[in-house]
Parts: structure tokens; sequence; C-alpha cells
């Protein structure tokens, strides 16, 4: 604390001696005063920590008692007295207000934990002066007056409403997600020319799917093509001097791309025309017109911003001597909300609204289709840098989510607005006018790739930024929770490491009911809030008909029932669900009871020989055996080591190899799936695919000519194959048309594949489940010689096994054997609180709902009694998801199943050896299966 100095006078005691000089104060102490000197600055860090403790205790306080805070309880006044349509907002409201407080308390607490250990370090030291003391008075004022008005909060009144609304008014603005602040130059960037790597005075951009970027370079007279990744541009249309020729531009100012025949539109400001650049080719589409920003709509029409007409005016491709229809503005230059005043880029959204940037009025104005006025969606509130304002708006673009994004020109910033609020936030060029990397210069154009990723036209600076959104996704900008994606593999790389089952679980219990994740590059959402998902599955599953399916590589199975959309996807249904009829199941049930008669013979050997065997080789021959025949028409006899070609071929399809998951991986990804597919590459295996499909063929042929006839589900395509021509000329009732035989093959193969998995894996399960728990097994064994006793397994003498039905339900809510399934929206929904645009997949991880309990206590226990009838009555009828959502399909499967497991245990009783693995492991794959074999023991009943 001090250092020792000359002889001078002490502080005190005014006496020249040897003095001690204090570095706090700079004061001089003698050697009898410098320790009560001393001993006044211990008093005052006694009083610093009392201090300190007494605030601990308020903050305490505040967190127990923070939900009895005064607007709390006018918001729940509020909340009663309103209709209980908006009690949500209330709730909402309050967990704001409560989750604001909590955090503003916890940020207190942690710069008093902060200022306490700084307390204890110059207590040890027993080194410090006036000026660690000050710091930390002035510390502790801070933080107490923080924590004195911990927020400014007030209740904001919605007159309009139909009742009183209310927002939430705080001091303290929540952080919004922005783009990574600092923004990647992509293009140009290298001052201001006409060099390949340089632009001049850039205006428009397009981005086309691989992230290539299209510039209309107004001063350099040309159109650059800027490749992804690449360090220069190429000129691909003018270039060739400021002109009117058919090689020439003159100052272009927008472009966009028919995705008919990917040929380049471009407005041309200095020749007052639109034009269409094909293979090196000009062509004049729209002349005379003081064109500025271009737009296409999905159905091909074309839009025209018109600056000096002050309008919008709207061209049907390929009929450009038409008048055109004039969809915004045209009523002169003015501010009314029919008017505009100098339109420059233009965005149109699927329902043809027209979004225009009105430029010197400040505002951008969305014109619904056939409207006579537009609605101010941005800005109107004159020209200022404030959050409601805009200065000269340019690049206008909507995102899936219907948000507004604006490059507010002359506030050299980018901007969000959502339909219907004031105020817009701030998401690039915060830190004002500028060159660097968080800064912008008079931006205009904007544009988003594929992945959401935003691009800004930076004019001033000559150059085009990237901002990057890998870590704000489309979830985040829902205000979904979920995980930051992974670069390029997302949660494939969780799901390889831990296991789908294992991954799952664990995303719904960090992030809820509802999670936003990503599988590659797509964004995928997960669901397990029942009442959600009873209304995409039941309610309105109309809007989720749709599965999803990979971008090529899926071979034959592009025609299945998994693969085929919309009204196909309804044709080849109300084709194929005949099959699955109780008396089409009836007729398959002879050619089951041979496959069974096999099974148990081989079950007989086991207990005859005293073997252990794994069940799991055992029963994946019994499925493979019943649906080859039951499907195909072929008899693999698989359980008794024949056919094995085919069998191999067969089970290539349920082997997934290392190089087989990393394929499916890169199927996963849109555009490189889709490539891979052109090219002939597939995730399935290629061989067994020809083969089969030959197989197929081959039984379909003999089936035409008659050679042979069996109850199968090819005989039932090829007998409605006849009913129909024999129907020609009329319409049928039933059935609208046939089946191909690619579409019949498809169908097989779907069902071959989700038949093998959900059957051998739930008979293994059943038979693990018999030997580990030995008094269930006694008690199915006592209905079945009560129910059928030593008479023939019948179709309807299985359907009176009831506890038997209890134990395979308990089995497959244990163990589902699909973890997931999923469903793609076909247009724009509200999932709860959130508005999921058209296309988005929602998967229904199934292992986390049949382990969730709060719907099966004690999820981990095997209680077959959970489906007795009051049982079951009890519980949400989307807790239990064994099949998905498509029983009908499983009924030729749960048949196989339970006739295999009823004639089994007539026969032989389970039991579990030394190699039986307790409590069973299970696999990381997709398919919920053991990680290693099931290995039992049979022994011969004395009946």
């Amino acid at each position: 604390m001090a250092g020792a100095n000359n002889k001078r006078k002490c502080f005190t005691c005014d006496r020249e001696n040897n003095t001690y000089t204090c570095e706090g104060c700079s004061k001089r102490f003698c050697v009898i005063h410098i320790p009560e000197h001393h001993q006044r600055l211990n008093e005052e860090l006694h009083h610093i920590v009392d201090d300190y403790n007494e605030f601990k205790e308020r903050i305490n306080e505040q967190k127990q008692y923070s939900q009895s805070y005064t607007v709390i309880e006018q918001i729940d006044q509020w909340g009663k007295v309103s209709i209980e349509k908006i009690k949500q907002k209330a709730k909402d409201s309050r967990e704001m207000i409560i989750g604001s407080l909590q955090t503003c308390i916890n940020d207190i607490e942690t710069k008093f934990n902060d200022l306490n250990k700084q307390i204890q370090q110059l207590q040890i030291q027993n080194d410090f002066n006036e000026i660690n003391l000050n710091y930390l008075r002035n510390q502790l004022r801070k933080i107490t007056e923080e924590l004195n008005n911990p927020l400014n909060i007030s209740i904001q009144e919605d007159p309009q409403s139909f009742i009183s609304d209310i927002a939430i008014i705080s001091s303290k603005k929540p952080k919004l997600h922005k783009w990574k602040e600092n923004g990647i130059t992509v293009a140009g960037g290298n001052g201001r020319g006409q060099q390949l790597n340089q632009l001049n005075d850039a205006e428009g951009i397009y981005i086309d799917e691989n992230k290539n970027i299209f510039i209309a370079d107004y001063e350099n007279h040309r159109i650059i093509e800027w490749k992804y990744n690449g360090k220069e541009g190429q000129i691909i249309a003018g270039g060739n001097d400021k002109g009117n020729r058919m090689d020439q531009l003159n100052e272009p100012t927008n472009i966009t791309v028919d995705q008919q025949n990917h040929s380049i539109i471009i407005a041309e400001q200095g020749n007052r025309r639109v034009i269409q650049w094909l293979n090196q080719k000009q062509q004049i589409l729209i002349d005379n017109t003081d064109c500025f920003g271009l737009a296409m709509d999905k159905n091909g029409f074309l839009y025209v911003s018109d600056w000096k007409t002050h309008e919008v005016r709207q061209w049907k491709m390929g009929e450009y001597n038409n008048e055109a229809i004039v969809v915004a503005g045209g009523n002169g230059e003015g501010d009314e909300l029919s008017q505009l005043n100098y339109p420059t880029f233009i965005f149109v959204d699927e329902d043809q609204s027209v979004y225009v940037s009105d430029t010197f009025n400040h505002r951008v104005m969305k014109w619904r289709k056939d409207a006579k006025e537009g609605t101010v969606v941005a800005g109107g509130n004159d020209q200022g840098r404030n959050l409601n304002q805009l200065s000269e708006p340019q690049g206008v673009i909507v995102d899936d989510l219907g948000q507004i994004y604006v490059a507010d020109y002359g506030n050299h910033r980018v901007m969000r607005w959502c339909e219907e609020k004031d105020e817009g936030e701030i998401i690039v060029g915060e830190n004002g006018e500028g060159n660097q990397s968080n800064q912008l210069n008079l931006p205009t154009g904007l544009c988003f790739d594929h992945e959401g990723n935003l691009y800004v036209v930076d004019w001033g600076n000559d150059r085009i930024q990237n901002y990057n959104l890998r870590t704000n996704n489309i979830f985040h900008r829902m205000g979904m929770p979920g995980p930051a994606p992974i670069p390029l593999l997302g949660e494939m790389f969780n799901v390889v490491r831990r296991g789908m089952y294992k991954n799952d679980m664990a995303l719904i219990k960090k992030y809820g009911k509802i999670v936003g994740i990503y599988e590659g590059t797509i964004p995928i959402i997960l669901v397990t809030d029942l009442d959600i998902l009873r209304n995409v599955l039941i309610k309105d599953s109309h809007v989720f008909i749709n599965r999803r399916t990979p971008e090529g590589g899926v071979g034959p199975f592009e025609h299945g029932l998994t693969t085929l959309k919309d009204e196909q996807w309804k044709n080849a249904r109300s084709i194929v669900s005949p099959t699955f009829s109780t008396a089409k199941l009836k007729a398959m049930h002879s050619l089951m009871n041979d496959v069974s008669d096999m099974f148990n013979e081989r079950l007989l050997e086991y207990a005859d020989k005293q073997e252990i065997f794994d069940i799991k080789t055992i029963n994946g021959q019994y499925t493979l055996d019943n649906i080859a025949s039951c499907l195909f028409g072929i008899e693999t006899n698989s359980l008794k080591n024949e056919n094995i070609i085919l069998i191999n071929h067969l089970r290539k399809f349920f082997t997934f190899t290392l190089a087989r998951i990393f394929l499916l991986i890169i199927f996963l990804t849109p555009r490189l799936g889709a490539y891979l597919g052109k090219k002939g590459y597939s995730f399935l295996p290629m061989d067994s695919m020809e083969y089969t499909t030959t197989i197929v063929n081959q039984v379909l042929a003999r089936r035409r000519q008659r050679l042979e006839k069996r109850n199968d589900f090819i005989q039932i395509m090829i007998d409605h194959e006849e009913e129909i021509k024999d129907q020609e000329g009329q319409q049928s009732k039933l059935l609208k048309k046939t089946l191909s035989d690619k579409e019949i093959l498809s169908q097989a193969l779907v069902f071959l594949i989700a038949g093998y998995e959900t059957t051998s894996v739930l008979m293994s399960f059943f038979f693990y489940i018999m030997a580990t728990e030995p008094v269930i097994q006694e008690k199915i064994y006592q209905e079945i010689r009560q129910e059928i006793g030593d008479d023939e397994v019948t179709y309807e003498k299985l359907n009176q096994l009831q506890y038997l039905d209890m134990v395979i339900n308990e089995t497959l809510r244990m163990y589902p054997p699909f973890i997931r399934f999923d469903r793609v929206a076909s247009k724009d929904y509200q999932l709860g609180n959130y508005l999921i645009p058209k296309g988005t997949i929602i998967n229904v991880p199934v292992y986390p709902i049949h382990h969730d309990s709060e719907a099966w206590p004690e999820p981990e226990k095997f209680i077959p009694e959970r489906f007795l009838p009051a049982e079951k009555a009890k519980r949400h009828p989307m807790a239990f998801l064994a099949f998905g959502d498509g029983p009908r399909q499983a009924q030729i499967f749960a048949l196989e199943a339970k006739l295999g497991i009823v004639r089994a245990l007539r026969l032989v009783e389970f039991e579990r050896c030394e190699r039986t693995e307790i409590p069973i492991q299970l696999g990381n794959v997709t398919i919920l299966n053991s990680k290693n074999g099931i290995f039992l023991r049979v022994v011969r009943r004395s009946q």
C-alpha cells in the first residue's frame, strides 16, 4: 500500500519523521499513524461488504417475489375479464415480464458476484487504497441503482381491438437475433472501375440456386455473373460501352431470370426498355418504358416499375405486345395510398401481392392482387433515421415468414419490418456510413440465397456483401427453439454419434415439444405436442398429405406411396388400400400359415438340440418369407436356407453400410441429391433393385398369362386390371385406374421394407420380453389355450386374444420400430404459435412420445395393463403412434406377427440364457433395433 520515503511531515501528527506514502491518497504517514490509516481503510471496506450483503438479500427477495410485480397483477386482472380467445396474450405477456425481471436480476447478481470476488481478493492480499475503494463504491452505487429500478414497464392498450389489447413497453429492449454483424465481400470491393474484379454503381442483383450472383453493373453498362467464391466476374451481357446496339446495354438497373428457359431479363433505364438475353442474343420485350425494378411471379408474369409514370405494370410472358395491367400506382405522382412517387425496386409474393419501394415517399407499399390502393408496410412517417422511418428506400424482399427487408439507402442500413408493426428493426448497418465490414454506404439491391443468407448491394462501396445465416436460420426468425446447426450435416452428426432416439430425447428435453433442427441443410420441425399432432395428422391431414422424399436416387421407389404426392398419391392409395381389407387378409392367411410351419420347425430344432440362437435372425427369415410370399408371390424359403441369391439381394435393402449412410446424408442435400440422382447414383443397392425388378416383372408376366394364381398383392393388382378392362366405357364407382408395372413394383418394395422392419423388430423384442418376463409369457399361453386350444389358428380367433394385443402394444410402445415419421405442409400453416411456410417438413419423433412420463407413468417399465380399455380412454389418442397414422397398412404386418407368435408359444417356451443381454442395448440407426444379437433358448412344452 505504501512506500518508504525520506524524513517529511506526517499527515496526521504533522511531525517531521520517516514517513511512508500511501499510493491511493498520495499522503505521507509516520510509522505510528500508517497503521491507523490502514485500519480506517479496512473499516470502510467492511462497510462496503455490509452494503453488498444487504443488497444481496434484496436480490433474493426480488427473485422470490418477482411474480407479485404490480404490472403482472394488472395483466392478471386483464386476463380474467378478457374472452378465452386472448388469454394466451396475457400468459405470454406475463412470462415476458417475469423472464425480463429474472434476466435483469440475474445480471445484477452476476455483477454483485464479480464485485464480491474483487473484495475478497483485496482482503486476501491486504493491499488496497482509496483508488480501489472509490472504484468499489462506484460499482456498488451503479448496481444499487440498477436494482432499485430494474425495469421501467407499463401497459399500452390498443383501443382499436374489439377488446382492449395490451403490449409490454419496457425500457430494456430484448436482444433481437441479427445477421452476423460483419459482412463478407463476395463480389467487387476492389475500388470503382471496369475491371472484372470491380463494379461501378451496381444496382440490382439475382442469386441462383448455386449461389452465383448476377449483377446489374449500372455505370459499366453490363451484367456480371460472379461465380460462387469467385475472385472476379464474367460479362454475360453488354460490356461493349454504352449504347443501344444488340451487343450493348445502357444503365441496367435490375435483373431477373426466367426459370422456364433460363434467360436473363434486364431493365435498361438508359435505353428505356426491358430486354431478354439468351445465348448471347438480345430480344426487346418492352419498349418505351422508364423502367427500374423487375420481378417475376410463379405464374410467369413479369412486373416492371416505371419511375416516371409512378406505377408498376404486369405483363404475361410472351404477350408483350398486349397492353399491360397496372397493379400498383398509376394515379399520378403523390403520397396518397393510391399513388406512388418514384417507384424503384419491387417484389412479388406467392399471392401476387406487389411490394414497392416508394422511394421519394420514404415508404414501402404493398398492393394486393386487384387492389385499388396499397397499404404502407414500412416507413411512411417522413424521411428520417428513427425506427419508424426510412430515407429513400431501395431494394425490398420478403422472406418465407412474411417479414419485409428494406435497403434503407439514405440511412446506410437494412431494416426488417413485420406487416402492421409501427417500427422496424435494424439488422445490418447499425454502425453508420463507412466501408468497414460492419458498415454500409448507400445500399440498393437485396436478395436471399436458397439457404436464407442475405446479400446486399453496397452501392457506395462498389461491392456485394453477404451476411451469413448459419446462426440465424429460419427457426431463429420464427422464434422457435432449437440447436445451432452444424455446417452441412446439421443434426445428422449427432444422430450418427448418439443414435436417433437418444438425440430426439435430448432435443425435446432441452428445447421443448416443438423443436427446429436441420438435417443436412434441410430445416425440420420435431413435434411432440399431442394436440398439435392431432391437428396435423387428423383434423388438417389434407394439408399434410405428402411425405418427405429424397431428391433423386430412389430408383423404383419413385412411384411408391411414400414418394407420390397429392392427387397421384390419392389415386394410388385408392387402388392399393383394398389389399388390406379383412377379406383380402383372410385370403393371405393360408400363405402365412405355410411360412409359420417352417418357423415352428426351426424353433423345435433349437429346442431339441438345446441350442442357444439369435432370435433376430430367425425372425428376419420368417418375415422375409412372409412378405415375399404375400406381396411378390415368391417363395424365398429363407428359413430353409434356399434361394440364397434372391435372399441376399432382398437383405441388401435392410443393410446400411457407412457408404450408404454417407450417400443418404448427401441425398438429404437437395441440390446435390438431385444432381447425383440424374447421374444414376442411389443410396439404395442398384444391383438388388435390378434383380428384384426382373423377378417381379417375370411374376407379373406369368400372372397375366394365367400360368399361376395366388392370394397375394400382385394377384390383387392383376385382378383389378381385369375388372377395369371389363368396365371399359363405364365409370368405375370404386377405383379410377390401374397401376402400371413400375407402380406395382414400387408399392411392393415399399411394403417389403416397411413390413420387414416392423414385423421382425416387433417379434424380436416380443420374444425378448417373453424370456425376461416369464409371468407375462405364461399369462399369454393360458389365454391361447383358453381361446384356441389345439384348434387351427384362424384370423377370427387371433382377434379374440385381448391380453396378447395388450402385450404387443406395450412392446411397440417401449420399442417402436420406426423412430420417426414425417409430413410436409402443402401450404402455409399455423403450427401452434408458429406460422410455418409451405413445404415445411414436420417430423414426429415416436420414441420420445412413447416414453413421455406425462402420458406413460414409469415409461421404462413394461406394463401391458396400460392398454386396458379404461386406461386407453384416459390417454390422449396421439400418445400411441406405433404405426404412425397408417394402421390400415400395418394390419398385414400385425397379422403376420401375431400368427407367428401364437403358433410358436403353443409349441415352445422362451427362456433367457447366459448370452441374453439385460438390459438390452439399442442401436443407433433410424430403425429401432437391438445393438447386438438377442440370444435366447427355447424348450418344448409338455402339451
